[in-house]
């Protein structure tokens, strides 16, 4: 058994929510619901500020997210066909393969975590694969045989949650993540 205790600071954040009389008898006076709407707007915008807090981290403290976090595995290179890397220029480039020419990218980061898992995962895991939202739309195209992406990686993985992140859309490009979530039924 390997225990390993990151150390991570705290970080709080809170929102405010306002108004005053004369904007509550407005709202009041036009049938508008102005403090359940306030408080809907400010949960919003906590749930986009922790989304951000558990992918980038907190800068300035020693507090990582999921992109950044220097512990974890670095990135891999998606494959190269005809020299290209994006989805965009495989597809374009082959359209009538476009469906196993996303799913082998995907495949490809299985067969990484896989590797880095000692065999110790299998297709039936639960399994997180996270995509820009830019990209998402790749999984839906079809190759040859009608088949798409996405109904290919259903097939082979069960239990797979397709998630859009649109955190994953970089300077650098577009990034898709694979997690599983649950070995041994740790965490």
């Amino acid at each position: 058994v390997n225990y390993e205790f990151p150390v991570r600071e705290l970080a709080r954040f809170q929102t405010v929510i306002e108004y005053g009389d004369l904007e509550a008898d407005k709202a009041n006076a036009s049938k508008i619901a102005l403090q359940s709407r306030k408080q809907l707007a400010s949960a919003n915008i906590i749930a986009r500020k922790q989304n951000q807090f558990y992918l980038y981290g907190v800068s300035g403290k020693q507090n990582y997210g999921l992109l950044n976090d220097p512990n974890l595995n670095s990135s891999i290179s998606p494959i190269t066909v005809g020299g290209n890397t994006t989805w965009s220029a495989k597809t374009t480039a082959d359209p009538d393969n476009a469906g196993n020419l996303v799913y082998n990218d995907i495949l490809k980061l299985w067969g990484e975590l896989s590797s880095k898992n000692g065999g110790n995962i299998s297709q039936n895991e639960r399994i997180i694969l996270a995509v820009s939202n830019t990209v998402v739309s790749y999984l839906s195209m079809p190759n040859q045989f009608g088949l798409t992406a996405e109904k290919i990686l259903r097939d082979n993985f069960p239990n797979i949650e397709i998630v859009q992140l649109p955190e994953l859309t970089t300077n650098g490009g577009e990034m898709i993540k694979m997690i599983v979530p649950t070995l041994y039924g740790v965490d």
